[in-house]
């Protein structure tokens, strides 16, 4: 993690710069070279840095952004032209001296973090708001009933949407039948007009207000605390450490009311888009409209809306909540961070620019000298360690809201206790709690974090298994979708009817997924309503949210998912919390498994009983001594933490050390092996005092994606000296004639080793 005592932000023009040659500026690309190429302005005596530009790049035209005026023309070329694709630049000063504060300490292109940090631009021209054609009647109220009820008989819905005009006035045609409104516009009934509007994601969904709560002790003392900080206007870090269900989101509420109240404006961020979505409308019901969205799975026009109505001076957007990419936001009055689920590793991007968004957040609250507020129920070990050295204040809330109590955990012993049915998942002390649950008119929740009917299909003649073409990984069969699918690089084959090996008809499901485990359920259970969301269920528009409202109205009593229900959401009706293997991720050769695992069955195990119910949670475990496991199931997190840290200093994994990983990717792995030698003997000429180098060595998938992997992890005790050895290497590799047929990839404080 950036160190508390970073470096201010670079400045775009440092004092005593050499003078700007007019009419040339500095671009760099978002997918282009690393280094900024100088173009000539076309159109323009002058932009400002953070604006977007057309730019021709080799045989390609791309969108570049300057990032400020060049010193000097490059001798003996003819500069291209880059054609301004926007008045006022997309990026403000701030975020783009974020962005290079970023790409330094990631070691990535500052062209590539510009280009994550904005949504794509419509065009070369601005982007216009969405037109919505309006419909409004042309005739007194009174005249419109009278033609509705002389046209009833010939034309029902045209005289339907006489009335509804009637008695709403103006309505967008689009909520009438199709080419209804034009054809009451033909009759002179109607008038028809197009107006400009911006497109709000979640914007049919209302914000149901809630009613005033009555802050417990504990959250009184933290948002004490934390209105302390705001006051002193200074930049400090303060983690919210709260169990399940103890509040924490009124208290981040509550301190965001008070920013918007002096003036300023609060980012939120979450791991999840669907936790920004409810973040989102229990935002409005607090601030009404002037609450922004962003994320990933926004339309560009929903984007380019949002965005806009953030940058825009007159905006008045007073909370924008996102994920990952919104730590970019363009708030000129920020005044407050928040992340949500801070410990989460969504939060980490696994593609270039390698950002962890929280450590973003941090960078930029110094930047700005303001508070950054990090909230979890299972703080990441980093920050919790800042805490405990003082780099952090720690804030507690160590109870439920109304002093609900915690789940009640019964742990069963997969080696001891088979499941109901040969091959399935759900064992008798399952079954029998979730036909009690749905007996008593209660809600259970079911976690198994694998999508798909089954993980394997093997041919039991001759041992034949379906593998991915391009990864070391099986292929999952989905049943619905009656297809093969890998998980990791999206390759897809029709499900075979016979073994492709030897003809064999009757193939082997084993294991089983989300898809499979309904169909158990429904067996076991056939008076149970099932709904399932995972990544499968919820590709739709805000599929997500349409899941969680219909368990919320009871029209499911057991919802099984994966990861996605794990955290964050409020379903009060929920009392019974089924986790039917706690053992995925626990075993996996990566330094941070044991913490993943801990907080995903905590966070999991959460879900149970936030009505006025109590809850209970059925683990389903072949490994109930590990420690992940066993403090999950006593909720306790300090013994946790204490155990764990202790393994981690033992070897020198974060938070006791600091990790750079590099990642060598080939098609062949001749060449992938030369130039791991070769960074390994550089190193060993090389390499400072207290740092480490391990490998190069194949990850746990070498192949991904078609290509072939080496790994090599550089550690040690500060970051500077780590991510300077990776400096080094990177610079190797991009002149040694050993790459030429090789890719490098760097990740500062890798989330996963796999």
């Amino acid at each position: 993690m950036p160190p508390a005592s970073a470096s201010a932000a670079p400045q775009l023009e440092p004092d005593g710069a050499p003078e700007a040659v007019p009419g040339l500026v500095e671009v760099v690309v978002g997918n282009g070279p690393p280094m900024a190429l100088t173009y000539r302005l076309e159109g323009a005596a002058h932009v400002a840095p953070g604006t977007r530009v057309r730019v021709p790049l080799g045989k390609r035209r791309a969108v570049g952004y300057v990032v400020g005026p060049a010193a000097q023309a490059p001798e003996g070329k003819t500069l291209k032209a880059a054609h301004p694709m926007e008045e006022s630049p997309a990026i403000t000063a701030e975020v783009l001296a974020l962005a290079r504060r970023v790409a330094d300490y990631y070691l990535c292109p500052l062209g590539a973090v510009l280009a994550a940090a904005v949504p794509p631009p419509a065009g070369s021209r601005p982007v216009a708001g969405l037109a919505v054609r309006m419909a409004a009647l042309q005739v007194e109220a009174g005249a419109a009933l009278e033609a509705a009820a002389s046209i009833e008989a010939r034309a029902p819905r045209q005289a339907e949407a006489l009335r509804r005009l009637a008695a709403e006035g103006e309505i967008p045609a689009a909520r009438l039948p199709a080419g209804t409104a034009a054809r009451l516009a033909a009759r002179g009934l109607v008038a028809l007009r197009d107006e400009g509007r911006t497109r709000v994601p979640l914007g049919e969904h209302a914000a149901t207000p809630r009613p005033a709560v009555r802050l417990t002790p504990a959250q009184e003392a933290a948002l004490a605390r934390v209105e302390g900080a705001l006051s002193g206007a200074r930049f400090e870090t303060l983690l919210l450490h709260g169990v399940t269900g103890s509040g924490k989101t009124e208290v981040y509420l509550r301190a965001a009311e008070r920013v918007v109240a002096r003036g300023g404006q609060v980012l939120m961020l979450t791991p999840e888009i669907a936790l920004a979505s409810h973040l989102t409308l229990a935002a409005r019901a607090r601030f009404g409209p002037k609450v922004a969205l962003l994320h990933s799975a926004l339309s560009d026009g929903e984007r380019r809306d949002e965005w806009g109505r953030v940058r825009a001076e007159a905006g008045g957007v007073s909370v924008v909540v996102g994920t990952r990419s919104a730590v970019f936001a363009p708030l000129d009055r920020l005044g407050l961070i928040v992340v949500d689920e801070e410990h989460d590793g969504a939060y980490k991007q696994e593609e270039s620019p390698r950002y962890h968004a929280r450590d973003v957040a941090l960078m930029r609250a110094q930047q700005l000298g303001v508070p950054v507020l990090l909230g979890s129920a299972t703080p990441s070990l980093e920050s919790f360690a800042r805490a405990e050295e003082g780099r952090a204040v720690y804030l507690a809330l160590p109870e439920r809201i109304e002093t609900r109590p915690l789940p009640t955990v019964a742990v069963v012993d997969l080696r001891e206790t088979q499941p109901v049915h040969k091959g399935g998942v759900i064992t008798a002390p399952l079954r029998d709690a979730l036909a009690e649950t749905l007996e008593r008119g209660e809600q259970a929740l079911l976690f198994l974090n694998r999508r798909g009917f089954a993980p394997i299909v093997l041919c039991p003649a001759c041992g034949h298994t379906y593998r991915c073409r391009h990864c070391e990984v099986t292929l999952t069969f989905h049943r619905a979708a009656r297809a093969f699918l890998c998980h990791f690089c999206g390759d897809r084959r029709p499900a075979a009817d016979a073994c492709d090996a030897c003809g064999n008809p009757l193939l082997l499901p084993m294991g089983v997924g989300t898809e499979g485990l309904v169909d158990e359920v429904q067996a076991l259970l056939p008076e149970a309503r099932i709904l399932r969301m995972d990544r499968d269920t919820t590709r739709a528009k805000d599929a997500h949210l349409n899941i969680l409202a219909a368990v919320a109205r009871g029209a499911a009593n057991v919802l099984v998912g994966t990861q996605m229900i794990a955290k964050g959401h409020d379903l009060p009706g929920v009392t019974l919390v089924g986790v039917v293997c706690a053992d995925q991720g626990v075993h996996v050769p990566d330094f941070r498994a044991a913490e993943t695992a801990f907080a995903l069955l905590t966070q999991v195990a959460g879900r149970a009983g936030r009505g006025d119910r109590p809850g209970r949670v059925v683990l389903q475990t072949f490994s109930p001594e590990h420690p992940a496991i066993r403090h999950a199931v006593t909720q306790d997190y300090a013994a946790f933490a204490a155990e764990e840290l202790q393994v981690r200093r033992a070897v020198g994994y974060p938070p006791a050390g600091r990790v750079v990983r590099l990642v060598l990717w080939a098609r062949d792995a001749g060449p992938l092996d030369a130039a791991g030698e070769r960074l390994r003997a550089w190193v060993a000429d090389r390499r400072p005092p207290g740092v480490e180098v391990l490998g190069p060595a194949p990850p746990a998938l070498g192949r991904l994606r078609g290509m072939h992997r080496r790994h090599l992890l550089i550690k040690g005790a500060k970051v500077g000296p780590v991510r300077q050895v990776a400096r080094w290497l990177l610079e190797t590799a991009q002149t040694d004639p050993a790459f030429k047929h090789v890719r490098v990839d760097v990740d500062v404080d890798p989330q996963a080793l796999v």
